[in-house]
């Protein structure tokens, strides 16, 4: 079996890939109505020697005439027929074309292709021996779907509160949009700066990893709630389980910890570098987490990444790629908080914080 596909072959190819993006582009305008997901896995290693699909203009042209949201790719199959020796350029350019995609699309959808079955008739070629080659465009997909966050959907569109809104409106004008970042303004006039920013395309999350960074040039207390709701006791505005954040000084008890807001129930301290197991009658049980976050891993006065995770009963935060804290709780389904809000937090009068890059992804619920 030759190493790469003769010129006809390679044409013919070409041709498919071109017609087959063109419809492609088509379904996404139709598919756009779904929603904002965010999945990636695709390949194009064809399409990226040949971009310039004739009459119709390049990719990129393609998907702005049409205004395409949504792209949906799947290739593979074909291309495994140039056997193992093109893998690493098949890769090459399978990324220069999802970040064409991602460059005009708000959702990119990229799917594996199936294995090659077996022939019913020996007259017929027998492409099943090429599975091993599909694999390898299989496994390289998957890769770099990885390496794109895969399933993630951003939150913020750079540019507006769109999709947001302040829990308190006497303090709506401490929440506004500059240079790219939600801006959380303890010093915006107005009756109240103290409040939360809501997400509101969806208040009933359960399951969930959240991706964000955050920037504090100065002090200041904030976070994100989780799983958050009305709090019926009155004891606070809101129940939820709160990722701590804070200025670099302000201590472990704060910055990178779990805040308990649970009336009705221990709210427990779950530190930076605690790892806190609860058990079925609230009692908690802390250890110390191998590698965790520490002060000197937080940039004073600069962007930080935040990656929260929230499974079923099982909570963790990390802060720059570090484990910063996490809990589990063995409580009872009906003294936990199932599902609810996600918010962005305004603590302190005075204080400015900076949020971007705010993407989630949907988890499958853990029953």
């Amino acid at each position: 079996m030759p190493t790469s596909l003769p010129d006809a072959a390679l044409n013919l190819w070409r041709m498919r890939i071109g017609l087959h993006a063109k419809f492609v582009a088509v379904v996404f305008v139709f598919a756009a109505i779904a929603g904002s997901r965010s999945t990636h896995a695709a390949d194009g290693f064809a399409l990226a020697q040949d971009g310039d699909l004739d009459a119709f203009g390049d990719m990129r042209e393609q998907l702005e005439r049409l205004g395409a949201t949504v792209v949906i790719a799947q290739f593979g199959r074909i291309e495994s027929l140039a056997g193992p020796e093109d893998s690493p350029q098949f890769a090459k350019a399978y990324r220069e074309l999802v970040d064409q995609f991602q460059g005009q699309a708000r959702l990119v959808v990229l799917v594996t292709p199936t294995p090659f079955e077996k022939p019913p008739s020996p007259l017929i070629p027998d492409l099943s021996k090429r599975n091993l080659d599909l694999a390898l465009r299989v496994k390289k997909t998957a890769s770099i779907s990885a390496e794109r966050e895969a399933g993630f959907v951003s939150m913020f569109d750079g540019e507006t509160l769109d999709g947001w809104s302040v829990s308190n409106a006497k303090a709506a004008k401490a929440w506004t949009v500059r240079d790219g970042a939600i801006v959380g303004d303890g010093d915006a006039k107005g009756d109240e700066v103290r409040s939360y920013l809501v997400y509101d395309k969806n208040r009933e999350i359960a399951d969930f990893e959240l991706k964000f960074s955050y920037r504090l040039p100065g002090k200041g207390n904030t976070g994100v709630s989780i799983r958050a709701r009305k709090d019926d006791t009155g004891k606070r505005d809101f129940q939820g389980y709160h990722a701590d954040l804070g200025h670099v000084g302000i201590g472990k008890q704060v910055l990178g910890a779990w805040d308990f807001h649970t009336p009705g129930r221990r709210e427990h301290a779950c530190f930076r570098g605690d790892r806190l197991v609860i058990d079925e009658n609230d009692n908690p049980t802390v250890t110390k987490i191998d590698g965790a976050v520490t002060v000197g891993d937080i940039r004073k006065d600069d962007w930080n990444e935040v990656h929260v995770v929230a499974k079923g009963n099982s909570f963790r935060f990390f802060i720059n790629g570090k484990p910063a804290s996490e809990f589990t709780e063995h409580l009872p389904p009906d003294r936990r908080l199932a599902k609810g809000m996600i918010q962005l937090q305004l603590h302190d009068p005075g204080m400015v914080v900076y949020f971007k890059d705010l993407r989630i992804k949907i988890l499958e619920e853990t029953q």
